[in-house]
């Protein structure tokens, strides 16, 4: 028998039962309710004593940008994976554009991160460099499920800086959108410079009165300065009628070169198309192509319905050629009475200048003031129809950018780190897990025998009687 036992006990100890386990637990009871509670102490420690950590967050509406040309007339059909295709590949660019070097360090410069989060050693150029990687890093730019918004966030622990950060973002990344795709910087310079010399004119202007008062020349002020109102009149309404003659002469040419290169087209831009008599008259052709169809299902080409529906159709492009020919004229007949009321203007300007200039011989003082003055007018006039030359480009020859910021970032008012709930609802768990593991690796190496049923697993012989174990001073029974 003590052979049959030590070759058992030689065999390996043998697994935990449920009541092992349950005898285990109870026996070191202090331990199993002490780990867990120092942790969970650590957890509400840590939870209130670390750093409270704010988030804000904008959304970004992106458009789909990816249209028809204008001048044709046609329908696209996209199957549903070209169409999601398309726009995980654009909403995908957009983040990108979002995380470029370009846009984090214009944020960077304009809310002078790289001074507050880089040591004063180094250069400029290396601490910006060394703040837009980590603005980079603590970034999130992701896209919102099944939309076309992009969301950015940014977490710090002052929430107020969360807020300019991403606002700031969202507002650098929709100005960097625009300006690559319009053209270069070129009608805000000339707006700039309108206002600087503008400013300058305003100037000259005070300094002529001035000069007029202290000479007490009689009307003399009150008729230069209806001169310069009417000037600036006619200056306005020159602005407004080159940007008809620009905006017309653009469409006519346009329709010229589309029908040149496109003679099969009957109607070259929309526009022409909601003409209400071309619009019939399109209508009324599409109703007898469906008829034509309808009849070369049953005829050939020589049945006289064919013929007369043919000639019909063949009629209703001619009506429609027409239309567009007279729709064209119009146009131009436009274009030249508004160059016609540009060119009256041009000389209704010179007509004020040189009566401008006829005033500074009245008095020799005020000669240099008013030459000034009508070669700051001058200037004025140039740059007016640059910038509107300018935006009429814009308008014409790109494709502005479609993004917008639904709505600003607020202040966030609580923190999402660390949330005590949710680290006291994941570590309670965790902490009794680990109170038990303690409690079962200190009974793997307990070379006693808790148990009546692990002496007959061990031994392989029945317990015939136990004796409780009562003074915890002697030494237990079983070992």
């Amino acid at each position: 028998m003590a052979t049959e036992m030590t070759d058992q006990t030689k065999a390996g100890r043998p697994g935990l039962t449920a009541r092992d386990v349950l005898h285990s637990t109870f026996k070191r009871l202090r331990l199993f309710i002490g780990i867990p509670l120092v942790i969970i102490i650590l957890i509400v420690a840590g939870s209130l004593l670390l750093a409270p950590v704010y988030e804000a967050s904008t959304d970004i509406k992106i458009e789909d940008t990816n249209y028809e040309n204008v001048g044709l007339i046609t329908t696209r059909y996209d199957s549903r994976s070209d169409i999601f295709l398309r726009k995980e590949q654009q909403i995908n660019s957009e983040i990108n554009i979002a995380r470029s070097e370009t846009v984090l360090e214009a944020v960077v410069r304009r809310l002078g991160l790289w001074e507050q989060w880089t040591p004063s050693s180094g250069s400029e150029a290396e601490r910006i460099s060394s703040a837009v990687s980590i603005l980079r890093d603590e970034l999130e730019v992701e896209p919102s499920l099944d939309s076309w918004v992009i969301t950015i966030r940014y977490r710090n622990h002052d929430p107020a800086l969360a807020t300019e950060v991403v606002n700031a973002m969202a507002e650098e990344y929709i100005n960097h959108n625009i300006s690559m795709h319009t053209l270069p910087q070129a009608a805000q310079f000339y707006e700039e410079t309108i206002e600087s010399e503008r400013e300058e004119l305003r100037q000259l202007q005070t300094r002529f009165r001035e000069l007029v008062e202290s000479e007490q020349v009689v009307d003399y002020d009150v008729e230069i300065e209806q001169k310069l109102v009417t000037r600036t009149v006619f200056e306005e309404q020159l602005t407004d009628v080159q940007t008809q003659i620009l905006s017309r002469a653009a469409k006519i040419r346009r329709i010229n070169e589309f029908m040149r290169e496109n003679v099969d087209v009957l109607i070259p831009i929309p526009e022409i198309a909601q003409v209400r008599i071309i619009e019939d008259l399109n209508y009324r052709m599409a109703n007898l192509r469906l008829e034509l169809e309808a009849l070369l299902e049953k005829y050939t080409e020589r049945e006289r319905r064919v013929q007369t529906v043919r000639a019909q159709i063949e009629s209703v492009e001619a009506q429609i050629r027409e239309e567009v020919r007279n729709f064209i004229n119009q146009e131009t007949t436009e274009l030249r009475r508004f160059e016609a009321e540009e060119e009256a203007l041009v000389e209704a300007i010179a007509e004020i200048d040189q009566g401008l200039i006829s005033l500074q011989s009245v008095q020799a003082p005020f000669q240099n003031l008013v030459q000034q003055i009508a070669d700051k007018q001058e200037i004025i006039s140039q740059l007016s129809r640059q910038y509107t030359d300018s935006l009429h480009a814009g308008q014409t020859d790109t494709r502005l950018a479609r993004a917008r910021q639904i709505s600003p970032a607020l202040v966030p008012q609580k923190p999402v780190f660390p949330d005590l709930g949710l680290n006291l609802l994941i570590g309670i768990p965790i902490a009794l897990l680990i109170g038990l593991s303690v409690i079962i690796f200190l009974d793997f190496f307990d070379r006693t025998f808790p148990t009546p049923e692990k002496v007959e697993r061990v031994t392989g012989l029945p317990v015939l009687a136990t004796i409780n174990y009562t003074d915890p001073k002697k030494q237990p029974v079983f070992r």
